[in-house]
């Protein structure tokens, strides 16, 4: 009757620790181990001595069925994460543009940059009057001041009329460089700093959002598309590639401690199971001998 209860036992026992040892052995040795010179069989362990073909195995099967490289472009430029993106950045603009438009900074900028652009305006404009329109104008003036004081004075003042028209267009030269040195001023672009300032509280920050959002969007997709493109085409985006090299530079404790971290419960099962089977055998081991008794 012992045998009934011996037997299954010792089976459950055996089956347990058979099965433990096998799933130790997948790992164990991590060195070939060696005997007079002589490389010992199963040594190292499964997995250490087929770590390049199970890298490149698992790095296949996860381009393959998980994720690659294309993938990663499709998901990132996708029309979803065009429009998601746009969204966020039209939120982005609406909050941050009074902000960013009122900063002291930019605001000393655009002010430069409009007073530069006014000064050379000017002076370009008055040196083409000057070379067009003052000397006709200057004529033209004079013509009708003498005409005003009558024919006699027109007459006596006719000879010096040229020497008048002369004295006109230094007037007007002066005036012009009178005029275009106070535009240079500093002065002036604080003034036209103060009317952009001004101005600035009238703008219509969600119009000017909705209207930048979508370029800013394009820009930003097409940058990461191009990105991810010429990854792909060189390689630093070959996920395969990558997961192998990574797999195949890990110490077999750590590529141990990785697999037994998600399957530590599964490989419990497993142990269970050859104790199960085990404890089967030895009842059945336990019948036969019973009955050959």
């Amino acid at each position: 009757m012992t045998e009934f209860i011996l037997m299954p036992a010792i089976g459950a026992i055996i089956g347990a620790v058979t099965n433990e040892l096998a799933i130790k052995m997948l790992f164990r040795p991590y060195n070939p181990v060696y005997v007079f010179g002589l490389k010992l069989p199963m040594t190292p362990g499964v997995i250490p001595s087929q770590r390049t073909v199970i890298a490149g195995n698992i790095a296949e099967t996860f381009e393959k069925h998980l994720l690659s490289g294309k993938e990663i472009h499709d998901m990132l430029t996708s029309q979803d994460m065009h429009d998601q993106l746009e969204k966020e950045i039209l939120k982005g603009l609406k909050k941050q543009l009074p902000t960013i438009l009122a900063n002291p900074e930019l605001l000393q900028q655009t002010s430069s940059m409009v007073h530069s652009a006014l000064v050379d305006t000017a002076k370009d404009k008055f040196v083409k009057i000057s070379i067009e329109k003052a000397p006709l104008l200057a004529e033209k003036m004079i013509d009708n001041a003498l005409e005003s004081l009558g024919s006699m004075v027109a007459m006596v003042a006719s000879p010096f009329k040229g020497k008048i028209c002369e004295k006109v267009l230094e007037g007007i030269e002066q005036l012009s460089r009178e005029t275009l040195a106070s535009f240079a001023t500093d002065d002036t672009r604080l003034l036209i700093q103060e009317k952009i300032e001004q101005q600035s509280g009238q703008l219509d920050y969600t119009k000017i959002a909705a209207s930048l959002a979508p370029a800013m969007t394009e820009l930003i997709i097409n940058g990461l598309s191009n990105a991810i493109e010429e990854a792909l085409s060189s390689g630093h985006l070959d996920i395969r590639k990558k997961i192998e090299t990574r797999i195949n530079e890990l110490e077999i404790q750590q590529l141990e401690e990785i697999i037994l971290g998600f399957s530590r419960e599964q490989f419990r099962y497993i142990t269970a199971f050859g104790a199960l089977l085990g404890a089967i055998i030895g009842l059945v081991q336990a019948f036969t001998v019973g009955m050959l008794n």
